[in-house]
């Protein structure tokens, strides 16, 4: 697996210089595998006794390899193309927390889930985002806004469960409360994204406030 992340961080890497203008899509693509190759390869190299890092890191790949070789999951399937990259990508955050610490406990092993609830929420929002509230906005635009509402209303109850069930502490969920605030502005507010680039910036830097929350309130929760 480190050998054929190894193989496409190198080809992405290619790709991006090749580009004229740069790409961003092949930086993206790049510093993914590149995540992927440092968690199967160099890690399990430095630190013998973090073996857990070889699936997690075959975890995290399979999802972005199989959209990429599987066309039918980019075009036809996409809303599964989506939610299998979801579940791949958040297992970063167990193999960030397993790779730092050394332990691999029952919070470190859900990690994923708080992290899967973001990523589907920020791809709902910025759909939500990117649709325009005006009188003559086509049907297929109206159901993106009532598919991210639908989720950010349910959203809470998926944490609730994951309370419940023992598998996420309840202070960690007040990480959420941003993700939620922005949310409901865009449903009540009609609120619209003039520049993809601004929203892209905004996203990035929510997603790092959301991963200080969630690191801080989980240390809290201990």
């Amino acid at each position: 697996m480190a050998a054929i992340l190894g193989f496409l961080l190198r080809a992405t890497v290619e790709s991006w210089l090749a580009s004229q203008p740069r790409s961003p899509r092949y930086l993206a693509w790049a510093v993914l595998f590149g995540i992927g190759f440092f968690l199967t390869a160099i890690l399990p190299l430095i630190q013998w006794d973090r073996w857990i890092l070889l699936p997690l890191g075959a975890g995290i790949a399979l999802g972005p390899i199989g959209l990429q070789a599987i066309r039918w999951l980019r075009i036809r399937g996409r809303l599964l193309g989506e939610a299998v990259v979801v579940g791949s990508l958040s297992l970063l955050a167990p193999a960030v927390v397993y790779a730092g610490t050394g332990e691999f406990d029952k919070w470190t092993g859900f990690l994923w889930l708080p992290v899967a609830l973001y990523l589907w929420g920020g791809i709902t929002y910025v759909r939500m985002s990117l649709v325009s509230a005006a009188k003559g906005a086509t049907r297929s635009q109206i159901e993106r806004r009532r598919t991210a509402a639908l989720y950010h209303a349910s959203l809470p109850l998926a944490l609730a469960a994951a309370v419940a069930g023992g598998v996420m502490p309840a202070l960690a969920t007040l990480a959420y409360i941003p993700m939620m605030s922005k949310a409901v502005r865009a449903l009540w507010g009609n609120v619209r994204a003039v520049q993809v680039r601004r929203l892209g910036i905004w996203e990035a830097i929510h997603a790092g406030v959301f991963a200080a929350l969630l690191i801080a309130l989980y240390r809290l929760a201990e």
